[in-house]
């Protein structure tokens, strides 16, 4: 957690204690002074409980404290004996010092740490109110600049003396106890290196032993190379001489095949002429074939091009195919908008209509109300004028009909409400009379909309079988010209795959032709001389003959490559008799074609014995024998006799373990890789094969008729020109159906898209006539029924109130009449006159009414259609912009058709050129294709010629091949060896060198000068004049081999030794590494380990010297005279003892602690801790009650130090001397009632105006001003 850097120094406010041990309730301890304050109060009245209450809040445990649970803290007294937790706040604050006793606080320094502890032992730190753990308040304080974990700012009762009794050195194994040497390092800060010294210690006592036991391992294997060396010298001299026999080898090879050079070129010059002939048919015959590859390429790419054409054609039909179809939808969205818009246009000249009407009617209504309401009141007034009038008679009357007009007047009081509410009741009734018909009007409108709709769906009906009939049609009609599409394309098809099965034919007969051509001039060069043989066979010339042994049998192709490389008899010609072998080899002698071996079948020795009782030496392996497959039994031994027990494996290792075990084979590998019993390695870059039949392979090129597959290639040719021709007609026609059947699908896609769309229109004009009858006119019908049964009930309620007032009018007239009769006959006339005015007035009224409910109904109505007409009118301009912009879509999907459709017109013309293209490269390949048949002839009659004068030079070539494969054989032997043996032999045996060059000197001083200047290296490449000189010589050369070979083979060596003496010398040299790896890291955690031990030592003894030096004038200074050291213990290494600490009184000698009083060891260890924070400050001191052995001289000395020299730290002093509090800035005092304790703060200089009348306080002040002055 990174936290910002706080600026001043860290002090202790103020401490809360809640129902902690002695303090119930809340109590706020402070605020303490910035540099020192007092705690005093009596014994037992808790002033060490606030200490403890610190240590407690800074984490402390149960035991800590002298508790056994940490719920013992919890307040507990008679007056509160069920308290559940407590807790302790105490209030940080940075502060900055002024020059007086003044100080500025931080901004946003504040903070609050708490801990709480409940009654089951648990408790909980909070900082500034928010959950924390031990480690986040520890690491909070530290950076505030309290240690926790080295709480040397905490001196509790009884322990002062501790600090000057503490051992020199802890005792070994006890993390628990502090001597005087971890305490000072402690402060000092070095102690940070001892886990380091101690893991490096450690490390370097594992890392010894493992030096010593790989230093023992190293020592082993090197003991074990010095004893395989004599052993590995003697190998890598017989290397080097086997290196050397194979010099002479190449030497011999290369002569050899010289001598055969010189004969071939005689006999070439006879054949060149032919060679050039051949040479220019063959540069025609490549001409020619370009030209064909060129024109295959150019057709195919034209067959590719037209194929594309036809593929842009059909997107261009889907394409079109979905314009018309986007076409036809917006045609109908079209139609509907239009019928929408139509219908709208009604809707609005009706409203338009009815609100005019409507408007006409509030004009005349408006008009009328005025003149209605002021003859209401003429009408009223006149009335009113009668009726004074008559009340004046009435009051004339009045004594006579008294009970009369008493009984009226209840009357009419009892019908004016009525009257009233007959009124209302009529005006309501009007009004609902005036919706129905409305409703009605509207109702009446709906019909007619629907009958439009009806009769529009029978229209649309109509068109839909009209449509679905021309779709049948045409879909008939499609249909059979799809058929007939079909037809020809399964037939083109047939054609097509037919077609290519003939093209594949004719490829793989000229394929064939041009091998077996190919293969006869290869043979008739290569086997001439056996061609002859079996030509003179077939002859009757000779008898007995059987041919080739490779031919003989036949193997698996798996051990192709092996059988041909490993196996060297399998070019004899095997016959039956002696007398057989001379016919053959007279006859090859007259011929002149070269040499000739022969196996003579009845000279052959029974190897059945041999052939029995072979047991294969490793599962790993095959007798290659047993593998053939031998087309006649006598053949068996003369195949024993070349191939005798020779092994076939997979890889070279397994056939160097094989070869060169207890019993020794040949053995070869399926790459050619060959191991004589000898040891003697071969591997070739191109291994022979094909010297023998393979398992299931066709004939020899010798077997096969060549004209009968020329035959065959020209009636494939025959046939495929029918077929294509055939093809070219089908394809014609396809492509006029394929037009129709477009044609066809575009019209049934235009009449269904049209049959969709009346679908659609039809669904959408009976969705309307189902909205018309379900909803609409329902929901009118339904309001017109609930107006009318409301209108019944308000009829109703109308006569029943009529027949109330005719009752009371009954009665009022039957008392009027009695009035009347009483009054005479001028009352009756004004009476008469009042009762036809209050009618006049009733029915004006009732038609004022009348109207004003007639103009608000028309003003209802005026409004809603009003809204109607202006939702129709935006729905009206809605359909509009639809509909022009639906029918600006159509337009853009109509020449996109059209585009598209000259587009198609254009690829389909695009189409009939490539297809007379193709037509034209077709004829062009038949016409090189004669070219081929003409050119092959010509070089047919060139071979046949060549052939004569090639078997002279075949017994020739078979020579210089030999030599050849037997130098290859050799070199290959000789770099195989150089591979295996060079890197080792580079880095192990340049030693060697000189006893290498004296056995080389002494091999020529035996064979003599001459013969050991033909010794050349292996790369040596002789020109042709070096080797002309050194054929004679070949004689030397094949002595000088063959006492090489006689040396190597009577002293054979263990060449094992050197593969194992390198790997003796690999694991020495891996050993080796690693001791000086292991050395190396010992050095370099010595190096490290020295360097913190170094580290650890000038650190310590720089503050060391410090401390004790202020330690000497802390001491001088608080003893007034004495003094005081610290001193190594061993003068030599300060931490193999420990520090020892001594003091010398004032007037005594040195003593040790052990020897000093109480007062003594406490003035010593308050000098140290003095002297401590003198070298590193501490902004917090807690003691409590570190001046109880001391005198009171010494309180007052060490008093006066702390308020005198201490001003940059916060000393909180629980003592019980007044020489100590007296001189303290600040007096926290506690005291205990009723097993509660309290507290008072209290400045001493504000005692000064408090008064003297105490005798406490008046002491206390005099101290004061003595200590101040």
């Amino acid at each position: 957690m990174e936290i910002d850097k706080i600026p001043g120094r860290l002090m202790i406010e103020k401490v809360v204690l809640k129902n902690f041990k002695s303090y119930a309730g809340e109590k706020v301890i402070g605020p303490f002074h910035k540099s020192l304050t007092s705690v005093v109060g009596p014994n037992g009245s808790g002033k060490s409980n606030l200490l403890e209450s610190l240590l407690f809040a800074f984490g402390k445990r149960a035991r800590k404290m002298r508790l056994k649970k940490l719920s013992e803290l919890i307040h507990h007294s008679h007056t509160h004996p069920n308290l559940t937790e407590a807790s302790v706040e105490v209030h940080f604050l940075n502060i900055i010092d002024k020059e007086n006793d003044s100080y500025d606080s931080v901004p946003n320094s504040k903070l609050i740490l708490s801990r709480i502890v409940k009654k089951n032992n648990t408790s909980e730190y909070r900082l500034d109110g928010r959950t924390s753990t031990y480690e986040e308040v520890t690491c909070m304080l530290k950076y505030r600049g309290i240690d926790l974990e080295h709480n040397r700012f905490l001196i509790l009762q009884g322990e002062v003396e501790q600090i000057a009794m503490m051992k020199p050195k802890a005792p070994l194994g006890d993390e628990n106890k502090t001597g005087l040497l971890e305490y000072l390092e402690e402060i000092i800060g070095t102690d940070k290196y001892v886990p380091d010294i101690e893991k490096a210690e450690k490390e370097l006592e594992t890392i010894g032993d493992d030096v010593a036991s790989k230093k023992m391992r190293f020592e082993e294997i090197k003991k074990v190379c010095d004893q395989l060396e004599a052993p590995m010298k003697e190998a890598v001299s017989y290397i080097e001489t086997e290196k050397e026999s194979y010099s002479f080898k190449c030497l011999k090879c290369r002569l050899e095949k010289q001598s055969r050079v010189l004969k071939g070129q005689r006999i070439t010059e006879g054949i060149s002429d032919q060679d050039r002939k051949l040479t220019e048919i063959e540069q025609l015959f490549n001409q020619k074939r370009k030209e064909n590859e060129s024109a295959i390429a150019e057709y195919e790419k034209k067959v590719n091009e037209r194929e594309n054409v036809r593929r842009k054609i059909a997107e261009l039909q889907k394409s079109i195919n979905a314009t018309l179809t986007k076409d036809a939808k917006t045609v109908e969205t079209l139609k509907l908008l239009k019928s929408s818009m139509e219908n709208l246009e009604k809707e609005i000249e009706i409203n338009t209509k009815r609100c005019s009407d409507i408007n006409k009617d509030i004009t005349v209504l408006s008009q009328g109300i005025p003149e209605k309401a002021e003859l209401l009141r003429q009408i009223k007034d006149l009335r009113q004028a009668k009726e004074q009038e008559f009340h004046v008679k009435e009051v004339e009357i009045e004594q006579i009909t008294q009970e009369l007009q008493t009984k009226k007047k209840v009357l009419e009081n009892e019908r004016a409400p009525i009257k009233r509410e007959m009124n209302k009741l009529v005006s309501e009734k009007d009004s609902k009379i005036n919706e129905i018909a409305e409703l009605e009007k509207e109702i009446k409108s709906s019909d007619i909309e629907k009958e439009n709709a009806i009769q529009s769906i029978r229209t649309i009906e109509e068109n839909i079988e009209k449509a679905q009939k021309e779709l049948n049609e045409t879909k008939e009609v499609s249909s059979n010209f799809i058929k007939d599409t079909t037809d020809k394309q399964e037939r083109l098809e047939a054609l097509k795959a037919k077609a290519l099965e003939k093209n594949q034919a004719l490829r793989i007969a000229g394929d064939k032709i041009t091998c077996y051509e190919r293969e006869e001039k290869k043979a008739y060069e290569t086997k001439s001389q056996l061609s002859e043989i079996l030509r003179a066979k077939m002859e009757k010339r000779l008898l007995g003959v059987h041919g080739r042994l490779g031919d003989l049998g036949s193997i698996n192709s798996t051990y192709d490559i092996a059988v041909s490389t490993a196996i060297g008899g399998l070019d004899y010609i095997v016959v039956d008799t002696v007398s057989n072998g001379n016919e053959v080899i007279n006859y090859v002698r007259e011929k002149n074609l070269g040499k000739v071996s022969i196996i003579v079948l009845e000279k052959m020795n029974n190897n059945d014995r041999y052939i029995k009782n072979f047991t294969c030496p490793s599962t790993e392996a095959v007798r290659l024998f047993d593998q053939i497959q031998i087309t006649d039994n006598r053949f068996r031994h003369a195949f024993y006799h070349v191939f005798n027990d020779t092994l076939f494996t997979n890889n070279i290792e397994d056939a160097r373990r094989i070869a060169l075990g207890e019993k020794r084979y040949k053995v070869v590998t399926k790459d050619g890789d060959i191991i004589n019993p000898s040891g003697e390695m071969r591997g070739f870059a191109n291994p022979t094969k094909g010297k023998m039949k393979i398992i299931g392979h066709s004939k020899s090129v010798l077997e096969v008729d060549i004209q009968a597959v020329k035959r065959e290639y020209k009636n494939i040719q025959e046939e495929l020109e029918n077929i294509n021709k055939e093809k070219s007609e089908l394809e014609t026609e396809i492509n006029e159906y394929k037009k129709r059947e477009r044609e066809y699908k575009q019209k049934i896609n235009l009449v269904n898209n049209n049959l969709n769309s009346l679908i659609e229109r039809l669904n959408a004009m009976k969705g309307r006539l189902d909205t018309l009858n379900a909803r609409s006119i329902d929901d009118m019908h339904a309001q017109v029924k609930k107006l009318q049964t409301l209108l019944g009930k308000i009829t109703e309620s109308v006569n029943k109130t009529e027949i109330i007032i005719k009752k009371k009018d009954a009665l009022i007239t039957d008392i009027d009449g009695r009035i009347e009769e009483a009054a005479g006959n001028e009352f009756r006339t004004l009476k008469a006159e009042v009762k036809r005015l209050l009618t006049e007035e009733e029915a004006s009224e009732k038609a004022f009414s009348k109207a004003e409910a007639t103009l608000v109904q028309r003003k209802k109505d005026i409004e809603t259609r009003t809204k109607q007409l202006e939702k129709d009118a935006a729905e009206l301009e809605e359909n509009k912009r639809q509909y022009d912009k639906v029918n600006k879509e159509r337009n853009e999907y109509t020449q996109k058709a059209h585009e598209k459709v000259a587009e198609m017109e254009n690829l389909t013309v695009l189409v009939q050129e490539k297809e007379n293209k193709i037509n034209e490269l077709e004829a062009q390949k038949m016409e090189i294709t004669k070219q081929f048949d003409d050119i092959l002839k010509s070089r047919d009659l060139v071979k046949q010629k060549k052939k004569e004068l090639a078997g002279e030079l075949k017994a020739v070539s078979d020579e210089i091949q030999k030599w050849q494969i037997k130098l290859e054989h050799t070199i290959e032997d000789y770099k195989n060896i150089e591979r295996d043996y060079s890197n080792f032999l580079q880095g192990m045996v340049l030693d060697q060198q000189n006893q290498s060059n004296l056995e080389h000197q002494s091999r020529k001083n035996r064979l003599g000068e001459e013969r050991s200047n033909l010794i050349r290296p292996v790369d040596w490449d002789a020109s042709e004049a070096e080797l002309n000189e050194l054929i004679p010589k070949i004689k030397i050369i094949e002595d000088i081999e063959k006492y090489i070979e006689a040396e190597l083979s009577s002293n054979r060596p263990n060449l094992n030794v050197i593969q194992e003496y390198k790997q003796k010398s690999d694991d020495k040299n891996q050993k080796e590494n690693i001791l000086n790896e292991a050395k190396q890291k010992e050095n370099d955690l010595k190096t490290l380990y020295t360097d913190f031990k170094n580290k650890r030592f000038n650190e310590f003894t720089k503050g060391f010297r410090e401390i004790s030096e202020k330690l000497r004038e802390m001491y001088t200074k608080l003893t007034r005279g004495g003094n005081a050291e610290l001193e190594f213990a061993d003068s030599t290494d300060p931490f193999s003892e420990g520090i020892v600490f001594t003091v010398r009184p004032p007037s005594k000698n040195w003593k040790k602690m052990a020897n000093l009083s109480g007062g003594e060891k406490t003035l010593s260890s308050l000098a140290l801790v003095f002297a401590l924070h003198h070298y590193k400050p501490n902004s917090l001191y807690v003691m409590d009650e570190v001046d109880a052995a001391l005198d009171f001289q010494n309180v007052s000395v060490i008093a006066n130090y702390i308020k005198g020299e201490t001003k940059n730290a916060q000393f909180i002093v629980v003592s019980l001397r007044y020489q100590m509090f007296e001189v303290a800035d600040q007096l926290v005092g506690i005291y205990k009632t009723k097993d509660v304790s309290h507290s008072l703060c209290v400045s001493p200089y504000s005692l000064k105006e408090m008064g003297n009348e105490n005798p406490i306080v008046r002491q206390t002040l005099e101290n004061i001003s003595m200590k101040e002055n």
